[in-house]
C-alpha cells in the first residue's frame, strides 16, 4: 500500500488533564441526573488505562488553548445534547 500524503489534517482538541473512563461515568450521571448502569467486563486487548490528547499541532496551526474545564464541558454537552432530542421529538433538525 503506498501512501502520498492527504490534503486533510487530523488535529486533537482537549486539554491536558486526563481523566478517568470512572470520572467520566460519574460526572455524566451528575450532569444527566441519571445513574449509569454499568456491567464491568474484562480488558480487551489494547485497551489503555489512561489516554490524553496531544494539542500541540493545535497550538502551533490554530494558536489553540483549551479554555473549557471538564465539568463544563460536560454540562454544555449535555446542554446541547437535551436540545438536540427535543428538537427531533417535534420534527426539526
Amino acid at each position: 500500500m503506498s501512501y502520498e500524503g492527504s490534503q486533510y489534517e487530523i488535529i486533537n482538541l482537549g486539554n491536558n488533564h486526563t481523566v478517568t473512563l470512572v470520572e467520566m461515568i460519574r460526572r455524566l450521571e451528575e450532569a444527566l441526573g441519571i445513574p449509569a448502569r454499568i456491567e464491568w467486563l474484562p480488558e480487551h486487548a489494547g485497551d489503555v488505562p489512561q489516554t490524553g490528547a496531544n494539542i500541540e499541532k493545535a497550538r502551533t496551526l490554530l494558536r489553540y488553548e483549551s479554555r473549557t474545564k471538564f465539568e463544563e464541558g460536560v454540562d454544555r454537552f449535555v446542554d446541547w445534547f437535551r436540545l438536540t432530542q427535543r428538537m427531533e421529538a417535534i420534527g426539526r433538525k
